[in-house]
Formats: C-alpha cells, sequence, structure tokens
C-alpha cells in the first residue's frame, strides 16, 4: 500500500478531535455528537423550512444544494462560508459548566463578596483545602459561561412567578456609575399569600436618554407584562431630567416622579434654609437620633426639630409600609396642617418655605388617582383625613375605577347579566330589566365604605395583613387592591441598592458584566 494512504488512515483521529463544525450546519439543527464522526451520515433539521437532510461532516453537499435550491436568499452567505472554510483548523471542545463552579460564583454575587477574590491565591487555597477537586475558576469561564447562565436561570425564575401577578406596578431608576449612564426596572406585585414581591425585570448600560423606552418595552414583551402594568414610578439619584423621562416612555399606565425622592429634596432644601449653619446640624442631628438632649433655652432649634420631626417619621414608616402608596394623599394634607402652624414662630421663614416646596413637588398627588384610590383602600386612616366633599369625590373615583375592573373582568371571563321577568302594565314599558353583576359589586363597596367609617386607628395596623385576612369578606374588592397597593413611591425601602452593591462589588472593574451582576443579585438576595 502507498505510503500516503497509510498516513490518511493514520491522521482522522487527531483529525476529527479537533475539526470544526462546517458552517453550512449553522443552518441546520443537528446531534452535536456526530462534530466527533467526520464519516458518519446523520440526519439535520433545516431550521429556514423543517426540512431533513442527510449528510456527513466531510461531505456536506446535500446540506449546501439544499439551502442553494430551496432558500437562495441565504445561499450566497451559506455557500460562501463553506467554500472559505478552513477544514485544517481546529477547534477546541465545547465547555461544559462545572456545578460547583456555578454554585461558588453565585455565592459571591448572592452575599456581594466581589468577584476578583476568585484569582487570588488564598481564596483559592481555601476553596482547594475544603474540596480538593476544586481547581482555580477561569476568568474567562466567569464572564463567558457562569454568568450569562446564572442569568437565564434567574429569567426563568422571574417568568414563572410573574405569570401568577394579574397586575404589576413598576419602578425605573436612572442612575450613573464611571461615566456611564444604567437603566433598572422593577415590578411590584403581591403574591397569592398577600405578600410584596418586587424584581428587578432588567438592568442595562444606555447611550442616550431616549434608549429608556426601548429598554422598558424589551422588558415588558420579554415577560409578557404589556397589559399587566397599572403604574410606573421614575426616580433617579443622578439628578438627572426627571420629565424627559417621562415624556419619552411611552406607557399607557399612570405616571408619576418618586415620591420618596421629592420628600428628601423637600426636607433637604428646608434644612438649607434654616440658619445659621451650627444650628442647622444640631437640629439635623437632633432630627435624626431623636434624643431630648438640646439646651431648653435653644427654642429655635426646638422649633426646628418639631417643624422637621413629621418628615423623619413619615420617611420611616414609608420605610416600614409594604403598600406605602395609601400613605402620600393622607400625608400631603396631614404635612400641610404641621406646617400651617409655624406661620407664626421664630421658624415661620423655614416652615413658609417648606410649605411652598411641598405644594410644587408633591401637589400632584391630588389629580392622579392612584394615591387617592390607595388611600380610600387603607382603613386605617379612615375618613378624617378629608373633608365631606373631598370624601364624596374620592369615594366616587374609587367606585368608578373599581367598576370599570369589574365590567374588564366580566368581559374577560364572559360574565353575562341576569334578566328577570317584569309583569307587564303598559305595552310602552320594558318587559324585563337587568340585574347587572354591577350590583354585587356595588354592595360589596358599599359594605366595605361603612366599615371604614365605623374603624379606629390602630398603631399596629398592617394593610395587607387586614385585606388578607378579608379576603373572603370582600372578594372582588380584594383582586382590585392586589392591582393598586403595589404601586411603589421611590426608592426609600431600598437605599439606593443598585449604587451601594457596586461599591461593595467593586464593580467599577467589571463594567463588561454589571447589569448581569446586579440582575442575578436582586433576584436572589
Amino acid at each position: 500500500m502507498d505510503s500516503s494512504i497509510k498516513r490518511k488512515y493514520f491522521v482522522p483521529g487527531l483529525y476529527q478531535k479537533h475539526r470544526r463544525m462546517p458552517k453550512i450546519l449553522n443552518n441546520y439543527d443537528f446531534d452535536t455528537s456526530y462534530l466527533q464522526k467526520p464519516r458518519e451520515n446523520f440526519s439535520a433539521k433545516c431550521k429556514l423550512c423543517g426540512k431533513t437532510v442527510r449528510a456527513s461532516m466531510r461531505v456536506t453537499t446535500n446540506f449546501v444544494n439544499h439551502v442553494k435550491k430551496f432558500h437562495p436568499s441565504s445561499q450566497a452567505d451559506s455557500f460562501a462560508s463553506v467554500l472559505s472554510e478552513d477544514r485544517t483548523l481546529p477547534t477546541p471542545p465545547q465547555h461544559q459548566l462545572n456545578a460547583l463552579d456555578v454554585s461558588i460564583v453565585s455565592a459571591l454575587i448572592k452575599c456581594s463578596v466581589p468577584l476578583a477574590v476568585l484569582h487570588m491565591s488564598a481564596f483559592s487555597a481555601l476553596l482547594n483545602q475544603l474540596n480538593p477537586e476544586v481547581d482555580t475558576i477561569c476568568p474567562s469561564s466567569v464572564n463567558n459561561d457562569i454568568i450569562p447562565h446564572l442569568v437565564e436561570q434567574t429569567r426563568l425564575q422571574l417568568m414563572d412567578l410573574l405569570s401568577q401577578a394579574s397586575s404589576t406596578s413598576l419602578l425605573l431608576d436612572y442612575w450613573s456609575l464611571e461615566e456611564c449612564q444604567y437603566v433598572c426596572l422593577y415590578a411590584s406585585f403581591v403574591d397569592q399569600e398577600w405578600s410584596q414581591r418586587t424584581v428587578m425585570l432588567h438592568c442595562q448600560k444606555i447611550s442616550k436618554i431616549e434608549d429608556v423606552n426601548s429598554a422598558v418595552q424589551h422588558s415588558l414583551n420579554e415577560y409578557n407584562l404589556q397589559h399587566r402594568v397599572y403604574s410606573l414610578c421614575l426616580t433617579s439619584s443622578s439628578g438627572l431630567a426627571l420629565q424627559l423621562l417621562l415624556e419619552n416612555l411611552s406607557l399607557n399606565c399612570e405616571k408619576f416622579i418618586s415620591c420618596s425622592l421629592l420628600l428628601e429634596k423637600i426636607v433637604s432644601d428646608g434644612l438649607k434654609k434654616a440658619a445659621p449653619l451650627s444650628q442647622k446640624k444640631l437640629a439635623l442631628d437632633k432630627l435624626l437620633d431623636l434624643k431630648p438632649d438640646l439646651d431648653a433655652d435653644n427654642e429655635s432649634t426646638n422649633d426646628l426639630v418639631s417643624l422637621f420631626k413629621p418628615f423623619n417619621e413619615l420617611k420611616s414608616d414609608l420605610e416600614k409600609d409594604a403598600a406605602s402608596i395609601s400613605v402620600i394623599y393622607p400625608a400631603f394634607k396631614g404635612l400641610q396642617t404641621h406646617l400651617s402652624l409655624f406661620r407664626e414662630s421664630r421658624v415661620h421663614d423655614v416652615a413658609k418655605e417648606l410649605e411652598k416646596w411641598l405644594e410644587e413637588r408633591l401637589g400632584f398627588v391630588r389629580s392622579i388617582p392612584v394615591f387617592s384610590i390607595a388611600a380610600m383602600l387603607n382603613p386605617n386612616f379612615g375618613l378624617s383625613w378629608m373633608d365631606e366633599e373631598e370624601h364624596s369625590q374620592n369615594e366616587k373615583m374609587l367606585a368608578s375605577e373599581f367598576l370599570k375592573e369589574a365590567k374588564v373582568y366580566r368581559e374577560q371571563n364572559d360574565v353575562k347579566d341576569v334578566k328577570i321577568n317584569v309583569p307587564r302594565r303598559k305595552s310602552y314599558l320594558c318587559l324585563s330589566r337587568t340585574i347587572g353583576a354591577d350590583n354585587e359589586y356595588s354592595n360589596e363597596l358599599n359594605s366595605y365604605i361603612m366599615y371604614v367609617k365605623a374603624f379606629s386607628y390602630d398603631e399596629n395596623f398592617r394593610l395587607l395583613d387586614f385585606w388578607r385576612s378579608n379576603e373572603k369578606t370582600y372578594p372582588n374588592l380584594s383582586s382590585f387592591v392586589k392591582k393598586i397597593l403595589p404601586a411603589s413611591i421611590g426608592l426609600a425601602n431600598r437605599d439606593k441598592l443598585a449604587q451601594d452593591f457596586m461599591q461593595k462589588m467593586e464593580l467599577k472593574n467589571e463594567l463588561a458584566n454589571v447589569e448581569s451582576i446586579l440582575f442575578v443579585k436582586f433576584n436572589n438576595s
């Protein structure tokens, strides 16, 4: 036998092991194990038409001819790829994820430990001591394989979780890191156990403010939430143009700027107005610590503390109360009344400025229905925070939104009105009248309003616990509550999580994966 032929039979083992996949197979679905069997025929399914084609890795003529004959639009690229590919270049075997490596990286992210420790010899030695099978985790494997795997795993979990939510409320946070702009989108909803859940839908680096809308739409499409968004709250810790952001968001829902952010600005500007500086600092320290150790003769400072104390208490309550949207409107009216008491005090100039800023920055809560409706759905406030005329308006607003929701529910579930016969008296009188399902909803709402009027304030009242225990008493209203109360009012209860987490994780050195790491961290904490 000729020596050249002998070499042909010795080479295939090495040639098979490193053989690169023919590029024409990018158009087909097939069993990748045949990459190691270049001479063996196998079946591949065309991605473009679904037809099955048989050929081998060594002889791809059938694959090429099928694309050339039936898919001429994609023929040129595919055929050119086949002709230009270099069959002698080896391709490394596909990387298989190590479950232990994935668990280690996941634990570091959840515990806010910088991923740089993976490259430290002391950490590697510790892992090896705990488990001799653990080797150093390759940085490229972390960035290209493990983190994308964790992101996909988290995304699938969110899709399952959000499928249970009948309605969601969004919080859009816009912030910067190392001169880069990022947008984070959160969704809040009340689950079947009456616990408020908040998840991060998306985190993305953007180049211009107009990209925010496309990022939001992408997230809503990905999780099928287009028709399940009731409200959107917009916040920014970077001092960016929030009004411009709102104008660029094409969402058919209630939209407003973070109330907690505006509250912080009101207090901050008020403290700047409180002079002199030493007095302002003393008042601020006193306000934060709430210690009764100020000098008794410093009456102006005591007045400042009394002036700002309700703002501090409101901030604390917003952090505790899951359904804090129900607090905003009554608190707004209460702060107005509180500030009016200081018009003749030693700090009347500060109180006057606070009144002006409160009206300018939070006055919109009167015109956005969700704030009035949410307050009406919190029986702990009773009706004492509004006069009779305003109560009548708010009750009508609640009834209108509730019955509108009931109508949508009936249409979706094909609930028919019931017709009953009425004795005939005159030819021009109706022979029957309709008893609609609206009666059931109206009776339930009236029953709740009567309950609220008789409700006594409870310091330990928890709103979602109340609705959990009364779900059977008010079944239709409870479903409506799950739509209204999850509405977010800002970052008060998250304490700027994204920025704080980035500092702990030292993500400024890992900007390529900052969005993915934040996404995994928030949704697995």
